[in-house]
């Protein structure tokens, strides 16, 4: 790093009083000059960054690096499969291009979808959708992330996004995308699961399937009030629990102005107003009620733990008291509709749940037979002492 003196015409012209400050890389055959406001920590965070290669693969080695420095990461993923395909090369060119565009600013690297897939998920990127790109505030695992929507879905959308008018569109989209991350304009991007694309709420009386990409959308810039479901696709009787919500939902049709919806906390993030600290509990309910965005507030559902088959009626008796002041329905006729719906359709669930259970439980058992025999038969307990 070294200042280099302006001539006499400088400093009369515009850099008067500003010094040259060039950073020269030998190695790269190349030098890059610093144009950022002169404070110590710009000029530290630019050579920080120019202490890199210009492009690197990520691998343990340098990321220890990387978390020393506590520098952005620029990371594109390749395809790990298929090394050379043609997309991972035209991918390569573009990064090259942001590498020399957004020098002493950002550090680029390159992944595979293979090995570094568990990196793609905080940033709510798809391990067979490559190759793709994200940039990582810092290497450090709660550090924001941010996950860049190419927009396409099939092969050829995407072969097409990377080798259009020789990577033109690849290019500007992804110096956009990088400049509005210095600019500090991106939101940060979340952990999400993924709907089919023709998949859209049909409307009153069925459940609204929601991920985190579109909950914003879905929750909070609805005009309608909602009941809301926090759940863990892992829970006991859960095929019992889908039911219920199902059958409020459809119990609560022709009330006007109200959505069910329900979102799955393992695949994806939970904004922390929700409280949700613990996301291997079974189920949580919300309501929001209609609002501007910034104004909603989740109101917590209170009632205590019980059978699948009571709580249909609990969160209908809920909703009425959280709508009453602006929504008239009555809530007797619908109540006694789903507890007769839910103790028929429940129990028929459960006994198809406890049928399955038993299939698995001999199929478990033939497996531990047949490979009990086989060790038998290969004289693995010849040695075993008398009991």
């Amino acid at each position: 790093l070294a200042p280099a003196a302006g001539g006499e015409g400088q400093a009369q012209g515009e850099g008067a009083g500003r010094p040259l400050i060039l950073l020269f890389k030998p190695k790269e055959n190349r030098h890059v000059e610093f144009t950022g406001e002169l404070v110590l920590d710009k000029l530290t965070h630019f050579s920080k960054v120019l202490s890199l290669p210009l492009l690197s693969t990520y691998d343990f080695e340098t990321r220890q690096k990387y978390q020393e420095l506590k520098v952005p990461l620029g990371m594109l993923w390749l395809d790990g499969e298929n090394e050379d395909a043609v997309e991972n090369t035209q991918a390569k060119v573009v990064l090259r291009r942001l590498a020399l565009r957004f020098s002493g600013h950002l550090v680029f690297v390159m992944l595979n979808n293979t090995r570094d897939a568990m990196l793609m998920r905080p940033m709510a990127l798809d391990p067979r959708r490559v190759p793709t790109f994200g940039i990582s505030a810092t290497d450090e695992p709660d550090s924001p992330k941010f996950g860049f929507d190419l927009q396409v879905r099939g092969r050829a959308e995407r072969s097409a996004f990377w080798a259009d008018d020789g990577g033109e569109r690849a290019f500007g989209r992804l110096e956009a995308f990088c400049a509005a991350f210095l600019e500090g304009t991106l939101e940060a991007s979340h952990e999400s699961a993924e709907l089919p694309p023709t998949y859209r709420w049909q409307g009153p009386g069925v459940v609204d399937e929601v991920v985190w990409r579109g909950f914003r959308e879905a929750v909070y810039r609805t005009d309608h009030d909602v009941l809301l479901e926090l759940y863990n696709p892992f829970r006991p009787q859960h095929r019992s629990y889908i039911t219920v919500l199902d059958l409020v939902a459809e119990a609560l049709k022709d009330v006007m102005n109200l959505k069910v919806a329900r979102m799955d906390t393992q695949n994806n993030y939970v904004l922390p107003e929700f409280g949700v600290t613990d996301k291997e509990k079974a189920s949580t309910f919300f309501f929001l009620g209609a609002a501007p965005e910034r104004q909603r507030r989740p109101k917590r559902f209170a009632g205590k733990g019980s059978k699948a088959e009571a709580l249909p009626e609990k969160l209908i008796r809920f909703l009425h008291r959280e709508t009453r002041g602006h929504a008239t329905w009555d809530p007797e006729e619908r109540v006694a509709w789903v507890s007769r719906e839910a103790i028929r359709r429940i129990k028929r669930l459960r006994a198809l749940e406890k049928d399955y259970e038993k299939k698995m439980q001999d199929e478990w058992m033939q497996k531990e037979m047949e490979e009990f025999e086989r060790y038998k038969r290969l004289g693995k307990f010849d040695n075993l002492p008398p009991m």
